[in-house]
């Protein structure tokens, strides 16, 4: 399976699962592992994921957009995205899941006011617990 987006991470952050913030960043073409990226928030699905025999956690996607995307430039929110777009977020995750024996449930779509709360208490938590070692 492809990651439907550039999938990441915001580094210096530590969400709930114990690992960095999850990010898809919509752009225009791919880009190179390991590069950093300009982009900015247009929302946040929340979910949760289960593996057999253990406990839900949590485990959000953070949508951005690239600075630089042509493509989505004017985007600012979620619901300016295509209706079947968060639809085929929800459903790769979903089936990327399954592959792995794990379940994966969204709780909610929000708009880049709730995301950048999320940002920010994930880079508190990383200031005072440090990174997962």
């Amino acid at each position: 399976m492809a990651f439907p987006f550039d999938f990441g991470f915001i580094p210096s952050t530590l969400a709930e699962d114990g690992d960095p913030l999850d990010v898809l960043a919509l752009m225009d073409a791919p880009v190179i592992a390991g590069c950093l990226l300009r982009c900015r928030v247009i929302g946040v699905i929340e979910a949760r994921e289960k593996e057999v025999g253990k406990r839900w956690e949590r485990n959000d996607r953070l949508i951005f957009v690239a600075c630089h995307a042509r493509v989505h430039e004017g985007v600012q929110r979620l619901r300016q995205l295509r209706a079947h777009t968060l639809d085929d977020i929800a459903g790769f995750f979903e089936d990327y899941n399954r592959l792995h024996d794990k379940r994966f449930e969204v709780r909610g779509r929000h708009g880049p006011r709730r995301a950048n709360k999320l940002v920010k208490q994930a880079a508190a938590l990383y200031r005072t617990k440090g990174a997962k070692s």
